[in-house]
């Protein structure tokens, strides 16, 4: 008797039986129960039991569910011509069923007592399927791809896994790691992952690069973003911090956001408070060498100022109440229009104050903004970003050419250079090596969610097979 698992491409929903060998006439007890199990079909009437995290409300937390539900007896309509539509993919030792996504699902089979060894998160979640008495977990709120990344790592398929991922995939692995407390799973891995998009670390519009330096405890990064984010974060109406149109709490992980709005919070006010220190020492300091010209200067200058700090809703700007952002106070003063403030001087004809003006004012913001470095970096590479990482991926066999490449699909790029390796390696051999380790990831690659695994019988969990190279 052997037990398979096969999978339909016929909807969105896969389903998984176990169906007996040529040699043998009836299942036995073992490969029925095997079979109720792998039939359960999400969204089918029966027994649902929706479960949260170690201790959150049930009944509110729709990330994963519990099913146990009838069996349905596909061997009926299975031909020995429709068994060629569906894959075999053969785990036999799995005992847990894994229903990941919402819009296509996508069913894996693992065994319980290894997805409970990764993290304190499983191991509470399989004791309570454990205890609900099912043999499905159902995972709406996750990814299909992260998934089988994640069990083909527990599984100690390593040769199986991609080079390379795109960055939604790695942003979305980045939020597993973190969901289910299994980054230290990924660390031997995600370098490489990392290696083409690290010169976009600091684009303003990836904002999902401070989820990422959070999790990976990537400090420069994270300080960058973090003090970028004080300067050109804005206050909402109702209290909470925003940037680029989201709040900024939903940039941030979970276990470290609330200390991480409290430095933002606290940057930004300090920001705010020394520009407006600076606009008062302006408008209250004596700007003026000649002293018989010091009334005459004062007046002039404070009526330009006013006029044009009016635009900002009022003066002076309360840090703590205020919406602007730091950048928009400092823009705006940069913008100022101002004029030569002329002082008629006796016998001398007229005299040029302009510096005593706008032109200060200018001076004295531009030198606060240098002085808190909150301007982000146009640029950032591996070695300044990734430096304390450095040696401990040297020790796990990477060294710097892994992440030189910066272009995902060429070869040829031109900021691709190693001419400290030219008398070490032969350009040829180099060439070679890689080209049959490309075609080796291509064909894993291609294979993704859709081929079978090439390490042997019993090594695949995966039950799915609809995925497309341009998911990937």
């Amino acid at each position: 008797m052997s037990s398979v698992i096969y999978t339909s491409n016929d909807s969105d929903t896969e389903r998984a039986c176990c169906t007996p060998s040529s040699d043998s006439s009836s299942l036995s007890q073992r490969d029925q129960n095997s079979d109720h199990m792998a039939n359960t079909a999400p969204g089918s009437t029966g027994h649902t039991t929706t479960l949260g995290g170690p201790g959150a409300d049930m009944s509110r937390n729709e990330d994963i569910e519990m099913t146990t539900e009838p069996s349905m007896d596909l061997e009926s309509i299975m031909t020995e011509a429709a068994l060629g539509k569906y894959r075999k993919a053969s785990f036999p030792e799995g005992d847990l069923m894994l229903v990941v996504g919402s819009n296509k699902i996508r069913t894996f089979k693992t065994i319980s007592s290894l997805l409970a060894s990764t993290s304190p998160v499983w191991k509470d979640r399989v004791a309570l399927a454990k205890n609900q008495g099912s043999r499905s977990l159902r995972l709406p709120n996750d990814d299909p791809k992260t998934m089988l990344l994640f069990l083909k790592i527990i599984h100690l398929l390593f040769s199986e896994l991609p080079k390379k991922i795109p960055f939604d995939q790695l942003y979305s692995l980045t939020r597993f790691c973190d969901r289910y407390q299994v980054r230290h799973l990924f660390l031997p891995f995600v370098p490489r992952w990392f290696a083409p998009f690290i010169r976009d670390n600091l684009n303003p519009e990836r904002t999902e690069w401070i989820f990422i330096a959070a999790v990976w405890d990537i400090d420069y990064m994270l300080n960058s973003w973090l003090s970028h984010v004080s300067w050109n974060a804005r206050k909402e109406i109702n209290g909470d911090l925003s940037y680029g149109g989201r709040k900024v709490a939903d940039l941030l992980p979970d276990y470290c956001r609330d200390d991480i709005l409290h430095e933002v919070a606290w940057k930004r006010v300090v920001a705010l408070q020394e520009l407006t220190r600076a606009c008062e020492d302006v408008l209250r300091g004596n700007c003026c060498l000649e002293e018989s010209h010091e009334e005459q200067c004062h007046m002039l200058t404070t009526g330009y100022l006013l006029t044009g700090l009016e635009r900002l809703g009022g003066w002076p700007v309360d840090p703590n109440t205020t919406c602007l952002c730091p950048e928009d106070v400092r823009s705006t003063i940069l913008n100022l229009l101002y004029e030569p403030l002329p002082i008629v001087v006796e016998n001398e004809g007229e005299e040029d104050h302009s510096f005593c003006g706008v032109y200060k004012l200018k001076c004295e913001v531009s030198a606060v903004n240098r002085h808190m470095c909150y301007i982000l970096p146009k640029d950032s590479t591996i070695g300044s970003a990734f430096a304390p990482y450095l040696p401990f991926w040297r020790r796990s066999g990477f060294c710097e050419r892994d992440f030189e490449s910066t272009d995902i699909d060429g070869k040829d790029d031109p900021r691709y250079r190693q001419p400290h390796r030219e008398n070490t390696e032969p350009r040829e051999e180099y060439e070679s090596d890689m080209d049959t380790e490309d075609e080796n990831s291509d064909e894993s690659s291609d294979s993704g969610l859709d081929s079978e695994s090439s390490s042997g019988s019993g090594s695949s969990f995966l039950s799915d097979s609809s995925v497309e190279d341009s998911d990937w």
